[in-house]
């Protein structure tokens, strides 16, 4: 696995040719050590995240970077400082995500279009640095080079300019609407194929 620790140079050069007047670089994110805790503050602040919210939120970061298939990036402004991330793991039996969302598909079609594909599971942004196209930058330096046929994720139903960043990159609806928990807010669930159907197994 271990797509974490991947190089995406073609990439970043992309990014910033495309970009000039961006100066805002997407790295490879290797979450050990204080960059864990850069990425979980960034968190809290672009979620709003305190108390047992951030508690609950700094469990779960930390939990991640163990799954199989993990990757990250992020945004990085002139000084260094972390504006924005990405990161993902493989979907696979046993996952909270990927058990809940498999009680709305089915055996078969959890088995064909779900366990295996590449889940994005956070992608967040400063307020201070959105609508400059970023999101669309880090979720493309995320699912660059990955070895899976699929990607898959979820976002509220109500966030407008993520299913719109999603459907413009080529994201079709999985499931139109859930809620993982009782009384949770509704959600879609999303899925791209990332590689022509006769590469998919």
């Amino acid at each position: 696995m271990a797509n974490g620790h991947q190089r995406d140079d073609n990439a970043r050069t992309d990014d910033r040719d495309s970009d000039r007047d961006t100066p805002i670089t997407i790295q490879p994110l290797d979450l050990a050590g204080s960059a864990l805790d850069d990425v979980i503050a960034l968190y809290n602040a672009v979620w709003g995240k305190s108390g047992a919210g951030a508690a609950a939120a700094d469990a779960q970061i930390r939990r991640h970077p163990r799954y199989p298939g993990f990757k990250a990036v992020v945004a990085r402004a002139p000084d260094d400082r972390a504006v924005g991330f990405a990161y993902g793991y493989t979907n696979a039996p046993g996952q909270w995500w990927h058990e809940r969302v498999a009680e709305h598909l089915g055996a078969e079609r959890t088995a064909g279009e779900l366990t295996g594909s590449f889940c994005v599971t956070e992608l967040a942004v400063l307020p201070s640095h959105r609508r400059h196209g970023l999101g669309r930058r880090l979720l493309a330096a995320l699912l660059a080079d990955l070895p899976h046929a699929a990607a898959t994720l979820s976002t509220q139903r109500d966030n407008r300019p993520a299913r719109a960043l999603y459907e413009a990159a080529g994201w079709d609806y999985l499931i139109a609407r859930m809620r993982f928990t009782p009384g949770d807010r509704e959600w879609v669930v999303m899925r791209r194929r990332l590689r022509p159907t006769g590469h998919e197994h």
